[in-house]
């Protein structure tokens, strides 16, 4: 990718861009939740945005090597603390909430697909 594509972009939106593990996971569930990066980083409460953070917040500590804190600094700076409490989100909204439940299935699918793509293609 070139540096023009991303020479706008704040840190941690380059590294998303750069890290190849981290980037499938923003961009699925951007892509189903029909958001931005940008939107993700903001600091509005949206419900829509709160349940994206969630969703990647998860996804990226289950399936990545990412600390807490590079986790709460995709979303614009945000400490550890705020990151634990979005995965303690997760779990209690996919007990309860049937859209959550299958929104998060649909991610899950989609990253295994990728998975199995990647590891095809190494083959």
């Amino acid at each position: 990718m070139t540096p023009l594509i991303y020479a706008g972009l704040e840190r941690p939106f380059r590294m998303a861009f750069t890290n190849r593990y981290q980037d499938p996971i923003v961009y699925t569930v951007c892509e189903l939740l029909n958001v931005t990066q940008e939107e993700i980083a903001s600091k509005s409460r949206l419900r829509k945005l709160s349940v994206a953070r969630c969703l990647i917040s998860y996804f990226l500590r289950r399936n990545t090597s990412m600390s807490l804190l590079e986790i709460g600094q995709i979303f614009g700076g945000r400490d550890h603390s705020t990151v634990i409490y979005q995965i303690n989100q997760y779990k209690d909204l996919y007990a309860t909430d049937k859209h959550f439940r299958s929104l998060a299935d649909k991610i899950q699918s989609r990253l295994a697909n990728l998975d199995q793509k990647r590891s095809k293609s190494r083959v």
